[in-house]
């Protein structure tokens, strides 16, 4: 009887070994173009919804005589009376209003409450929370940054900041804050400006919405002034949760530039980081590479380098070693500066309104 030896089953280690190397490289040439996908997706996604909250902005005009959402002046009236009517969770709320108008069916529209009870400020903490977590057209899907309450009362939470503020220069006039207004700024002169559509002007011109951050700064994380804004006292003045200055003006909190390239605090966040942080991230966020990640230099290092190569390809002359490596990166900075300030300036001072929406 002749016996059949059938061949040894499975793979040999140099195999196996093959097979893993082969899946590893797969994986690094996919994984970068996958997270670019996840971007690009990110910032279609953002841009609609931008899109989407601008023309409400217009019906909402169009319905109700030309007003401007998310004013004490217009929709934010009652709630400037310490008054919560179901819809306005706040005097500058916008987002509540157009929720309404576009047939939304949110937490705590139900109810009217006169001045602060419990059951009125429980109703606004609920809807605030439906903003920026359901409601789809106010969430930035790039957006991960976590806010915690600065005022508004215990029932209002940390969660997920706001991340597309109103320009309070369309929503506010020119009274005193206790009035419902956000006095100009030095040499700003917006006449008597009352916040209605056709005082608007050239509306192409005009960024009504864009993404930003309400409320961080150098040494303050995120967080939200959640309360209900009456003009006898109380917060909620200067955009509360929901608005800022904007591109307006270059100082703005919302898209603060302090220490972006060619900006005078540059220097200062390159020899200390971790003292004088890149805020851009808060608002920048579709973005990979805008406002350092990390506070270590060789990023700024490595940023500098390409920028040169990028103009002439000259190799700058601070590259050279130099003991101080804080002195050396602000000579490597400045001797690139020369060449990149104005490409860079186009090209990053463009992002705040490439990440806004006008009002046509």
């Amino acid at each position: 009887m002749r016996h059949i030896r059938f061949g040894r089953s499975g793979f040999t280690l140099i195999e196996l070994l093959v097979v893993i190397a082969i899946i590893a490289l797969l994986i690094g040439i996919l994984l970068p173009s996958l997270g670019k996908a996840r971007d690009l997706a990110r910032q279609v996604i953002g841009a609609s919804n931008l899109r989407s909250n601008v023309q409400s902005v217009n019906v909402y005009a169009n319905e109700y005589k030309d007003a401007i959402v998310g004013s004490p002046d217009t929709s934010g009236f009652e709630a400037s009376q310490g008054t919560y009517n179901g819809i306005a969770m706040q005097t500058w709320d916008w987002m509540g209003p157009l929720a309404f108008m576009n047939g939304r069916q949110g937490p705590g529209e139900n109810i009217r409450a006169v001045g602060r009870t419990r059951e009125g400020e429980v109703a606004r903490g609920q809807r605030f929370d439906w903003y920026r977590s359901v409601v789809d057209e106010y969430v930035c899907p790039a957006n991960r940054f976590q806010a915690t309450p600065f005022s508004g009362g215990p029932f209002f939470t940390a969660g997920r900041m706001i991340g597309y503020n109103m320009s309070t220069q369309f929503t506010s006039s020119t009274k005193d804050r206790s009035e419902g207004g956000t006095f100009p700024r030095s040499g700003q002169d917006r006449g008597n400006y009352k916040p209605f559509i056709f005082n608007v002007g050239t509306l192409h011109a005009k960024v009504a919405i864009f993404e930003g951050h309400r409320f961080a700064s150098r040494d303050v994380k995120p967080d939200f002034d959640a309360d209900i804004g009456e003009r006898s006292g109380g917060g909620g003045w200067f955009g509360g949760a929901f608005g800022g200055v904007g591109p307006v003006w270059r100082e703005s909190k919302e898209l603060d530039r302090t220490v972006a390239p060619g900006e005078s605090g540059r220097r200062l966040h390159i020899a200390d980081p971790l003292q004088f942080p890149d805020m851009r991230r808060f608002a920048f966020r579709p973005e990979r590479g805008v406002g350092d990640r990390s506070p270590r230099a060789p990023g700024v290092l490595r940023w500098a380098r390409e920028a040169c190569r990028r103009r002439r390809g000259h190799r700058p002359r601070s590259l050279v070693p130099h003991r101080n490596q804080a002195r050396r990166r602000e000579l490597l900075l400045a001797a690139c500066l020369a060449d990149v300030a104005q490409e860079d300036a186009g090209h990053l001072g463009q992002k705040p309104l490439r990440r806004a929406l006008t009002l046509t």
